[in-house]
């Protein structure tokens, strides 16, 4: 009798032992669980105030200041290699080269030439790269009345 009641003691204990195990596993994945969605709705957040940034802009009335604006907004998007930006932007005819665009210069220049440069409007559309989420594409074309 003593032999199995000690039987049962054991065999309860490895049971209970079976049950704390069972349970800790079913709380360890109910906390990955969680813990990954938190991270992909942060994901989703930072790309939508990523993309934000860019679609700001993205209206029929841009003046010469808005549009240097965003293309200074691209090339500090492009050197964090976050998610390559285009931008198609083309003054006077001549398409513009990132690398080689001085911002300050070009808007003394623009601004400095003529009162009828600041009455100019800029059109700007913005456009997703893809599946990534991220915006790829930004057009800024002349507005013509």
């Amino acid at each position: 009798m003593e032999n199995a009641a000690k039987a049962l003691i054991i065999a309860g204990g490895g049971l209970l032992l079976v049950l704390v195990l069972t349970l800790a596993m079913f709380i360890f994945k109910r906390m990955a669980t969680q813990s990954s969605s938190f991270y992909k709705e942060m994901s989703d957040s930072e790309r939508f105030e990523y993309n934000q940034k860019f679609f700001n802009y993205e209206s029929e009335n841009l003046r010469i200041q808005d549009v240097v604006t965003l293309i200074n907004l691209v090339k500090d998007a492009n050197e964090k290699q976050r998610a390559p930006v285009t931008i198609n932007v083309s003054f006077g005819g001549e398409p513009l080269d990132l690398i080689l665009f001085d911002t300050g210069e070009f808007l003394s220049q623009k601004l400095l030439a003529s009162d009828e440069n600041n009455k100019i409007e800029y059109k700007c559309t913005v456009e997703y790269a893809g599946d990534s989420g991220y915006v790829g594409t930004i057009t800024i074309t002349e507005k013509t009345t």
